[in-house]
């Protein structure tokens, strides 16, 4: 399993983190864009926020089935350039700075059973639901 866990600090609470952030809607929309993006690909397995208590710093976790999936990944994502370059430009209006750190992990193996690549697709899903409300 890959872990790539990016945490972002900023120097007071009179400023958002972007996850939590309204007002920049084009930041908002690449984001959610990038976010659904990742999500379907496969290999993603899924993503945490953490916030400090002092709520000056959050801390965003990735975990991937291998290396490969996330590489393969962001050789292919559309979204991932806008995204960095909204963030970048957010994040210096606002002084947050942002660390990224990457590591292989244990693979344990209840989460085998969480990946998505083994998981139903969102239609599937859906037509999933529909089929047993439909019969009940």
């Amino acid at each position: 399993m890959f872990e790539t866990t990016t945490t972002y600090v900023r120097l007071d609470t009179s400023k958002d983190f972007f996850v939590f952030q309204t007002d920049d809607v084009e930041l908002l929309k690449i984001y959610t864009d990038f976010r659904k993006e990742m999500s379907n690909s496969s290999g993603f397995i899924g993503i945490s926020y953490f916030i400090s208590q002092d709520h000056l710093k959050l801390r965003v976790q990735v975990l991937w089935e291998s290396e490969s999936s996330a590489a393969n990944f962001f050789n292919i994502t559309k979204f991932r350039a806008a995204y960095l370059d909204h963030i970048n430009r957010y994040n210096d209006k606002n002084q947050i700075t942002g660390t990224v750190e990457s590591t292989t992990t244990f693979d344990p193996d209840y989460l085998k059973d969480k990946k998505l690549s083994t998981r139903l697709t969102v239609k599937e899903a859906q037509d999933r639901l529909i089929d047993f409300l439909s019969n009940r």
